[in-house]
């Protein structure tokens, strides 16, 4: 039996999806929007949102996103570098765009230096106000080697998602039971929820995945029920 028929749920509370309802907005993220729209209005070229795997830096954007949906909108870019147009998100600010691409980490390092020449008055006209990027830890390292593109020592700004807490974790996956209709106490023991805060690092996308293994390894096999073992005369007698 799965975890969600044992628990009568409405859809998989872990599958990778936020909605209103299954959003959870623990203290550190929220901190992190409000850093991130502050960053928008900063003279920085670039802001990279850097995380592990499924650390939820698209949960990240989507907040962003969120809090001044009215003034952004989905465009496409194609990079003087050439390569598949980049699905992001624009908004105007002084007249020129601020662009955000999500995944940055999958860019080759040529395209990472065209959006940021995009951003300065090297050579061409500046095209961008700003760029934010999300992406996975080591490209900040990438754009690190790319710092001599961009005048001043500050044109480039990481800011590291943070993870949840033990105490955030519990209310966190307490939250997502119930966006898929689940009324009952958590139905993981304290001990799940450590290993679950432990394994995940604390981040939303790879708490899911830990949290439904934990549950679907727990109500695996409950629909059977093993034949009672038959003694020597059983036997005997093929009873």
């Amino acid at each position: 039996m799965s975890y969600i028929d044992a628990l009568q749920l409405t859809r998989d509370p872990f599958a990778d999806y936020v909605d209103a309802v299954s959003f959870f907005p623990y203290k550190k993220l929220t901190e992190t929007v409000a850093l991130v729209r502050r960053l928008v209005e900063t003279t920085h070229n670039v802001v990279l949102i850097s995380s592990d795997p499924r650390g939820g830096k698209t949960l990240l954007i989507k907040q962003v996103l969120a809090v001044d949906e009215e003034n952004w909108s989905v465009c496409t870019l194609s990079l003087p570098t050439g390569g598949k147009p980049l699905r992001a998100y624009t908004m105007v600010r002084e007249g020129l765009p601020v662009v955000m691409v999500d995944d940055a980490h999958c860019l080759e390092p040529e395209a990472l230096a065209a959006l940021i020449k995009l951003t300065t008055d090297e050579g061409e006209p500046r095209q961008f106000k700003q760029v934010i990027l999300t992406g996975l830890p080591h490209t900040a390292a990438i754009l690190d080697t790319l710092r001599h593109l961009v005048p001043g020592h500050d044109g480039i700004q990481e800011v590291p998602l943070p993870p949840m807490t033990l105490d955030e974790m519990k209310t966190y996956l307490a939250g997502r039971l119930r966006s898929a209709g689940y009324t009952d106490e958590l139905p993981l023991t304290d001990g799940q929820v450590m290993r679950i805060h432990t394994h995940s690092g604390g981040f939303p996308g790879a708490a899911n995945a830990e949290a439904a293994k934990e549950l679907a390894q727990e109500y695996a096999g409950q629909e059977t029920t093993p034949p009672p073992k038959k003694g020597l005369l059983g036997r005997f007698f093929k009873r």
